[in-house]
C-alpha cells in the first residue's frame, strides 16, 4: 500500500479540503504541518514551496503533488498500490 503523506498549514482552505478528499476515499495519510521542524525539512527536500503538498510512496518511487490535485493523487495511490 502506498504511504501518504500531505504537507499543510493551519490557515490554508484548500488543505482542508485535500484532507476531506482523501479521507472520503478510505485513504490514509500522514498530515505535517509545514511550519514544523519535519515540515520544514520535507519542503527543503522536495523543492515545496506551496501547500498543500502531498507525497505519495510506495517503495523506491515518489510522487509529490503541488496544490489542490484530488484526481490525480487518488489515481497515483491506485496505481502504485497494485
Amino acid at each position: 500500500m502506498a504511504e501518504i503523506l500531505l504537507l499543510t498549514s493551519k490557515q490554508c482552505k484548500y488543505c482542508f479540503t485535500q484532507k476531506i478528499n482523501l479521507s472520503r476515499h478510505g485513504l490514509k495519510f500522514r498530515e505535517i504541518d509545514v511550519e514544523s521542524e519535519e515540515g520544514r525539512e520535507i519542503a527543503k527536500k522536495y523543492d515545496i514551496m506551496g501547500v498543500p503538498a502531498t507525497i505519495v510512496r510506495s517503495g523506491s518511487e515518489e510522487k509529490v503533488f503541488i496544490g489542490l490535485m484530488p484526481e490525480h493523487v487518488l489515481k497515483t495511490v491506485k496505481n502504485l498500490s497494485k
